[in-house]
């Protein structure tokens, strides 16, 4: 909420005019309050209004390196694989086993199943982080609301 530029909507919806239904929205925000009916059953009263609350969503492109691993033909990796230096030369020490691994691993991989450019749009929308905003500032008031009506 910090940063919206929040406008108060009261109502007076208790019998004592005590304000205990408060809308809170940004300045921009148009909004209808609908007329408060007097409390039937409790001492507050239902307080209705109309708005439009649709989230701003916004989306983005970016490119992501990926394998297509439904090409690779694991039968001619696993021929290749027998073929390479891999296999065929066993490396001496440990660390020119490791460096052969590496470099045979990539270049089968780039032969069999080869890293394509794909372009990912995401489509977000902030309904969640008000959702949860929401939910957050709700518990804060009940908690407040409970400590001042049980003293």
């Amino acid at each position: 909420m910090s940063q919206l530029t929040p406008a108060r909507h009261f109502t007076d919806s208790h019998v004592h005019g005590h304000t205990l239904d408060l809308l809170i929205t940004s300045d921009e925000q148009v909004l209808t309050m609908l007329p408060v009916d007097p409390p039937l059953l409790l001492d507050h009263s239902f307080v209705v209004a109309d708005c439009d609350c649709t989230p701003p969503s916004t989306t983005s492109t970016s490119y992501r390196q990926v394998r297509n691993w439904r090409v690779l033909d694991v039968d001619a990796f696993a021929a290749d694989l027998q073929s390479s230096l891999l296999i065929t030369t066993p490396a001496e020490d440990i660390e020119t086993g490791v460096d052969c691994y590496n470099s045979t691993q990539r270049s089968l991989l780039d032969k069999h199943a080869p890293v394509e450019l794909k372009r990912v749009t995401t489509r977000s929308s902030s309904a969640r982080l008000y959702y949860r905003e929401c939910h957050n500032v709700n518990q804060e008031i009940r908690a407040s609301v409970s400590l001042t009506t049980h003293r």
